[in-house]
């Protein structure tokens, strides 16, 4: 009978991991992550030349 309990629990665990994961991966990132470095980190970039008339 215990064995039975357990089975059903994990099959249970299972679907909710399934539809976790599928849910999961239908999610699309935004472009503008919230890991972006702060500007004071930013490097330049050597071909763009800086503006001077702003």
């Amino acid at each position: 009978m215990a064995d039975n309990y357990l089975e059903n629990q994990y099959e249970k665990y299972l679907e909710k991991k399934a539809a976790w994961e599928k849910k999961r991966k239908k999610r699309i990132k935004s472009p503008t992550s919230s890991h972006r470095m702060p500007s004071a980190y930013k490097q330049e970039d050597p071909r763009r030349p800086e503006r001077e008339d702003l």
